[in-house]
């Protein structure tokens, strides 16, 4: 029996014991990649599109209004708007819209497919490995003439299964070579918040270990509850934010306040009417308060990592580029960091008696 054979059916018989799973819940279960289950049976429902990736991307905008998902193993961030024009940066594509900011790092993309589950009609995006990495959803008011001819023009003429890569498990980078006044001095002098990336993927070492280099003065590690913490103050205080969700193969990010806020088991979900994000509170493991020097005063973010270690969200205050920060988001970070170190007095303290 052929290997595709054999997951189709594996997958059939999965799915009638378990009729309301996630493809990506299956996949895991069944020890095979999303993208595996999903060409296991190609069909008119499920159609393998051309490896003309940037083509399929810069066909966006013409759908009109669609959801646009990109999630990790921690977080699922959905936006609906309207793709803007397409702009290469390199390797990456970009989507520059005020509200909704996408960064796709096309070298990771390798396979496009057309899926209809029960008339709803998707874009699914992986990577070499058969991970997905970004799903476009139809809505009521897309365009679903131009997305049907999107599917007929770029129809692979091989609808046969592919077999992904087999993943291999990374190296972790080890904290070695930092030389923490160096860091320290190069961080002191950012001017632009993206600098920071430079200076870390500079010390190749791994981002947490940079972090802990840093020191209080610019980075304090903070338990995973707060979050949620700043997502309950936000809605509170009626404050706008970005949230930022990424993968290896692209970041989405949100900009505006927080509408609904619902916790179902171990999910805490924002659920405004263009905005929804979900995040399994389960899996994240810390979040560090990272602070950034500028022109207009120090920039402050959170940082939140998976039990793997992994980056998986970014929340900072809405502004605009040169702005200082609002005084409510400078208030909500001050009041994270004064309740994570009197929390450490107290425990010295303890320990000292």
């Amino acid at each position: 029996m052929k290997p595709q054979t054999h997951t189709a059916l594996s997958w059939a018989a999965y799915k009638a014991d378990n009729p309301k799973v996630r493809i990506r819940n299956a996949a895991a279960e069944l020890g095979v990649s999303e993208m595996e289950l999903l060409n296991s049976d190609l069909s008119e429902n499920c159609i393998r599109l051309k490896s003309d990736i940037l083509a399929i991307l810069e066909a966006l905008p013409s759908l009109g209004n669609v959801m646009a998902l990109t999630r990790n193993e921690a977080v699922v961030h959905e936006v609906t708007a309207t793709f803007s024009s397409m702009k290469m940066r390199k390797q990456t594509a970009l989507y520059l819209r005020p509200g909704q900011d996408t960064r796709f790092f096309t070298n990771q993309w390798a396979y496009a497919f057309a899926v209809n589950e029960d008339e709803r009609r998707s874009l699914q995006f992986f990577d070499h490995y058969g991970v997905a990495v970004h799903k476009v959803y139809l809505v009521n008011d897309s365009h679903l003439d131009n997305y049907l001819h999107l599917v007929t023009e770029f129809k692979n003429t091989i609808q046969s299964h592919v077999q992904p890569m087999k993943a291999t498990l990374a190296e972790p980078k080890a904290n070695t070579g930092i030389d923490v006044q160096v860091l320290r001095e190069r961080w002191s002098q950012i001017k632009n918040v993206h600098e920071g990336q430079q200076i870390i993927n500079a010390h190749n070492s791994h981002r947490l270990n940079v972090y802990e280099a840093l020191g209080n003065e610019y980075a304090i590690k903070l338990p995973s509850s707060v979050i949620e913490s700043a997502l309950c103050s936000l809605l509170e205080k009626k404050a706008e934010t970005m949230v930022f969700v990424s993968n290896n193969s692209c970041v989405q990010s949100f900009a505006g306040p927080v509408n609904r806020l619902l916790r179902t088991g171990p999910w805490f979900n924002v659920l405004n009417d263009r905005f929804n994000l979900h995040l399994n509170t389960e899996q994240l493991s810390q979040v560090w308060l990272i602070k950034k020097p500028s022109d207009n005063g120090f920039v402050h973010s959170l940082n939140a990592f998976d039990k793997s270690n992994n980056e998986v969200l970014t929340m900072t205050d809405n502004r605009a580029k040169g702005e200082q920060e609002s005084l409510l988001w400078v208030e909500l970070t001050d009041i994270l960091q004064y309740e994570q170190t009197s929390k450490e007095d107290i425990n010295e303290q303890l320990k000292s008696h």
